[in-house]
C-alpha cells in the first residue's frame, strides 16, 4: 500500500515538472514574438500604420509617432534630413508622375519643398532641360514650383538661366510661377523680360504682368503703369490694367484707370479699365465708374461699370448710379446689368425702383435680371414682388427665375 501511495506521487511531481516547462516555453514564446508593449502600442495606432504606409511610399524609414527615427539619443533624434534622404524621395516622385498619382506626387513636393538638402538637386533637374518627354517635363515644372516654395533667392538667378533653354510651356510657366512667389524686386528684372518677350506665350506673358504688379514696394505697378502712356499693343496695355487692378499699388493704380476710363479712345481699354477699378474699390474709383456709366457713349463699357459698381457696398453714390441706369439707359443690357449691381450691393433702397421698372419693362431679360436682384436683396416687400411675378409675368422663364428664387429666400 505504501509502495503505491509512492509511486503516485512521483507521478505527479513528474507532470507538475512537464507543466511547468510547457507553460515556460509558451510565455517565451510570447514574448519572443509579441515584442515590447510599446511597440504593440505603436503598431495598433491607425495614424502609424498611415505614416508607415506613407514612409514606405517615399522610401523613408518607418518611424511611430512618439519615437526618434534612429536610436534614442538626443543627436540621433535632430538628425538632419540628408541628401541622400532627398534623393529618395525624388525617385518617389519620378515614381508617382509615371504612374499618375499626382496626390502622392503633391504631397511628396510638400515635404521635399521643407527641406533644404533637396536645393541643389532640385536645380540639377531644372537645368537638365533637353529632354520633351512627358515624365521629365512633369518632374522640371515641381522642380520649379518647390523651389519657389523654398523662398530661397538663389534659384532667382537658376530661373533665369532654365528660361534661356527651356521649350516645354509648362516649366516655362511654373518657373514664371516660382519667381511670382518671392513677390521680391530682385525677381523683377526675369519676370520684366519674359513679360516683353513678343515670342513667349501670352497666358505666360499676363501671369508675368501680374507677378510684376504684385511686388510689395510698389516698383513693379510703376513699371507697368509707364508701359499705358508708351506704345504697347492693345493687348498687352489690357494685360497690363488687369494686373494693375490687381497689384500691390492700388491709389496711384486708381488714378491712372480712372483716367483710362475716361480719356481713352479705345472702348476695349476704357472697358478694362472700369473692371480693374471695380477690382480697387476706392471711393475715387466709384466716382470714375458713375460718370462713366451715365456718359460713355459705349454699351459695352456701361455694362462693365454697371457691373463693376455692384462690388461697392455701402456707397450711396453707387446705388444712385445704378438706380439711374435701371431706369433711363436706352440700352437693355446696361439695364439688366444695373439690376445685377443693385442685387450684388443687396441695397434694401433699390426695391421700390425695382418694382417700378419691372411694371413697366418690356425686355425679358431684364426682367428676369431684376427677379434675381429682387432674390438677392430678400425682405418682405421684395417676396411680394416675387409672388405676383410667378402669377402673373408674361414670361414663362421670368415665372420660374421668380419661383427659383422665393426657393432661396425660403432657405
Amino acid at each position: 500500500m505504501k509502495s503505491s501511495l509512492l509511486v503516485v506521487v512521483a507521478r505527479l511531481k513528474i507532470l507538475l515538472a512537464i507543466i511547468a516547462v510547457v507553460a515556460a516555453a509558451g510565455v517565451i514564446f510570447f514574448l519572443l514574438t509579441r515584442g515590447g508593449p510599446e511597440e504593440d502600442k505603436i503598431s495598433d495606432t491607425p495614424g502609424n500604420q498611415t505614416r508607415a504606409r506613407s514612409r514606405a511610399n517615399t522610401g523613408l524609414p518607418a518611424a511611430g509617432p512618439d519615437k526618434p527615427e534612429t536610436g534614442s539619443t538626443g543627436a540621433e533624434r535632430q538628425a538632419p534630413f540628408s541628401v541622400e534622404d532627398a534623393k529618395r524621395l525624388l525617385d518617389s516622385l519620378r515614381t508617382a508622375i509615371a504612374d499618375g498619382d499626382w496626390l502622392q506626387a503633391k504631397e511628396i513636393c510638400a515635404k521635399l519643398a521643407a527641406q533644404p538638402a533637396a536645393f541643389d538637386l532640385l536645380i540639377d533637374i531644372l537645368l537638365d532641360n533637353a529632354s520633351m518627354e512627358e515624365n521629365d517635363i512633369g518632374l522640371r515644372w515641381r522642380a520649379a514650383y518647390i523651389l519657389g516654395l523654398m523662398g530661397n533667392k538663389k534659384a532667382i538667378a537658376i530661373f533665369e538661366q532654365a528660361l534661356g533653354t527651356e521649350k516645354a510651356k509648362d516649366v516655362r510657366s511654373n518657373i514664371v510661377l516660382a519667381l511670382g512667389m518671392f513677390k521680391d524686386p530682385q525677381a523683377m528684372p526675369v519676370l520684366q523680360s519674359v513679360f516683353l518677350d513678343g515670342e513667349e506665350d501670352p497666358g505666360i506673358r499676363q501671369s508675368a504682368a501680374q507677378y510684376i504688379a504684385q511686388i510689395p514696394d510698389g516698383s513693379g505697378s510703376a513699371f507697368l503703369r509707364d508701359l499705358l502712356s508708351g506704345q504697347s499693343a492693345k493687348d498687352v496695355k489690357i494685360w497690363v490694367i488687369k494686373a494693375l487692378g490687381e497689384g500691390a499699388d492700388k491709389e496711384r493704380s486708381g488714378t491712372v484707370l480712372a483716367d483710362l476710363l475716361t480719356n481713352s479712345d479705345a472702348p476695349e481699354l476704357r472697358q478694362a479699365a472700369a473692371k480693374g477699378l471695380g477690382r480697387i474699390g476706392s471711393p475715387d474709383a466709384a466716382g470714375a465708374l458713375t460718370a462713366s456709366l451715365r456718359d460713355d457713349t459705349d454699351f459695352r463699357v456701361r455694362n462693365t461699370c454697371a457691373r463693376a459698381l455692384g462690388r461697392f457696398k455701402d456707397n450711396p453714390e453707387a446705388v444712385s448710379s445704378l438706380t439711374e441706369a435701371l431706369h433711363d439707359d436706352k440700352d437693355p443690357t446696361v439695364r439688366g446689368c444695373a439690376a445685377q449691381g443693385l442685387g450684388a450691393l443687396e441695397s434694401k433702397q433699390a426695391v421700390a425702383d425695382l418694382k417700378e421698372v419691372l411694371q413697366k419693362e418690356r425686355n425679358r431679360v431684364v426682367r428676369v435680371r431684376i427677379v434675381e436682384a429682387l432674390g438677392r436683396i430678400g425682405g418682405e416687400e421684395a417676396r411680394k414682388i416675387l409672388q405676383n411675378r410667378v402669377k402673373n409675368d408674361p414670361s414663362v422663364h421670368v415665372r420660374n427665375t421668380a419661383q427659383e428664387a422665393l426657393q432661396q429666400l425660403n432657405k
